[in-house]
């Protein structure tokens, strides 16, 4: 059997859609670089090789294959997205076993860009108004900041340059924490001053 089986054929539908070498390909879906003639609201794969690789110790390209021969595309979201909990001794609602899984269907068309997953209901809905939003008033990411208090806005990461997530988040879920990235961080206060402290701290910080 070839390896990358999958991988690869993600890398061939770019080619196919951007004209690119298969070399060029791979290293822009690795960097989570989407084609500027893109479509989609929501990319492929949920983050760039070098994050998933930090975050859960493998990359696109070597977790693709463990659920190649695992049979992933012929089970479950849920019964997937708990054989990659497993593996990585984490929650299956964690966000790296979601990103790897949810990755992995769109790559396979188990799962079209932002449709939610039985069981596991993780709207991108958010992060496609955010990121329009942001498109049409000419924000670049860095600019940005998302503030919540749940698992569903958590996802708003993808979108912003900061995600702040309130106390009351963190009180109410606390498993929250295993979910949060790099560049979300949490407030001190609940609710609206929840809010309140994150917009006076990213602007006193940017000064």
């Amino acid at each position: 059997m070839t390896t990358q089986r999958s991988f690869k054929r993600l890398v061939r539908t770019r080619m196919d859609k951007t004209g690119e070498s298969y070399t060029a390909a791979r290293a822009m879906l690795l960097a989570a670089e989407e084609p500027a003639e893109t479509t989609d609201e929501v990319r492929v794969l949920a983050t760039s090789d070098e994050a998933i690789r930090e975050r859960t110790g493998r990359g696109w390209e070597e977790w693709f294959d463990l659920l190649d021969d695992w049979g992933a595309a012929d089970h479950t979201h849920r019964e997937t997205a708990r054989w990659v909990a497993e593996l990585q001794d984490a929650h299956p609602l964690a966000w790296n076993v979601q990103s790897v899984v949810s990755s992995y269907e769109r790559t396979r068309g188990l799962r079209a860009p932002g449709e939610h997953a039985d069981g596991f209901a993780i709207t991108a809905s958010k992060t496609v108004a955010v990121a329009r939003h942001m498109r049409m008033r000419g924000y670049r990411r860095d600019e940005t900041i998302g503030v919540g208090d749940s698992r569903e806005d958590l996802q708003l990461h993808d979108a912003v340059g900061t995600f702040w997530l309130v106390a009351n988040g963190l009180e109410r879920d606390p498993t929250i924490r295993e979910a949060l990235t790099a560049n979300s961080r949490v407030c001190e206060e609940r609710n609206g001053a929840g809010v309140y402290e994150a917009v006076i701290t990213e602007l006193a910080e940017r000064r």
